[in-house]
């Protein structure tokens, strides 16, 4: 597999992990940026094979502008890179870090109870399950 479709599953790992959606052309079109949103977030997201980071302030500009510049959505921008084979960091501004712990931004939804039991429910086949579970 090569780099750029590993970056492309990093995107859809990620994006299916904390209910996102993929950013069609992210990058290639210029109002089109970052490659993922939702929850009042826009993701930039980064892979290497390397033993180094790949972020450049660049790409740190690029997400404050895609957020808060002209036409920005005023989301609050993140940057995940994926070190092979599959260490995942996430960096942020310290004021959206601060947002987030005082729960204003709320970046992952936890299911509710009864949600979750469906969900648990749900993923066990149907013929293991206990007949007064169905």
């Amino acid at each position: 597999m090569t780099a750029q479709n590993q970056g492309r599953q990093f995107e859809k790992e990620l994006a299916e992990e904390f209910g996102l959606e993929l950013v069609p052309s992210s990058g290639s079109v210029w109002y089109s940026k970052l490659d993922l949103k939702g929850r009042g977030a826009r993701w930039s997201l980064k892979y290497t094979s390397l033993i180094k980071w790949p972020l450049t302030y660049e790409d740190i500009e690029e997400g404050i502008a895609a957020c808060y510049g002209p036409g920005g959505d005023g989301s609050c921008p993140i940057w995940a890179v994926r070190i092979a084979p599959n260490e995942d960091y996430i960096i942020l501004r310290k004021e959206d870090f601060k947002a987030i712990q005082k729960g204003d931004i709320k970046l992952i939804e936890e299911d509710r109870p009864h949600v979750a039991a469906r969900k648990q429910r749900a993923s066990q086949p149907e013929l293991l399950r206990n007949n007064g579970d169905n």
